[in-house]
């Protein structure tokens, strides 16, 4: 009989282990659901998020795209376009240069810019305005410009000092 109660008692014990094992277990599996659970939860927030921002990134694409043909046709519209006869400026007259072009080229010595530079200037000034210039002088003409200008201040000068009142010394050119 006390063999039995050694076989019962062990039995009892045995139970006990299984049964706070098998409660163990619950929790264990408790918490790794709620894990899991978890883990669902942020991959459908991931997923969520890349499709967003997939979206964003195609509604980007689509409007760079756009951009892009508007671009393109817009060359292809100016390609093809007729050129319009551009405005001209008469820079010669007869073989001569115009009033115009020679007082630009004086007033542009003037100002600080080079023979050299003068008809440069002139040119991308037009182009910018969208006319075309035509010939344009050479640096020689342009000197000859400035001369030309001064030979006629003096003799402007001249003729006022003529049609003055009083005594003036004489004026050499």
């Amino acid at each position: 009989m006390h063999n039995h109660l050694k076989v019962a008692k062990r039995a009892r014990n045995r139970v006990r282990k299984l049964v706070s094992e098998q409660c163990q277990l619950r929790t264990d599996v408790a918490t790794l659901s709620t894990s899991l659970q978890c883990q669902k939860i942020a991959q459908e927030l991931e997923k969520t998020q890349s499709i967003n921002t997939l979206s964003q990134l195609k509604k980007s694409r689509k409007k760079w795209q756009d951009r892009a043909r508007a671009a393109k046709e817009s060359r292809r519209y100016m390609l093809a376009k007729k050129p319009r006869s551009k405005r001209t400026s008469q820079t010669k007259i007869n073989g001569a240069y115009s009033q115009k072009i020679r007082s630009l080229s004086r007033k542009l010595v003037m100002a600080g810019v080079s023979a050299v530079q003068v008809p440069k200037i002139i040119q991308m000034c037009a182009q910018a305005f969208g006319i075309d210039p035509g010939p344009l002088p050479g640096p020689r003409s342009v000197g000859r410009f400035v001369f030309e200008g001064g030979v006629a201040a003096k003799i402007q000068a001249c003729s006022i000092l003529s049609e003055a009142q009083g005594t003036f010394p004489t004026v050499s050119l």
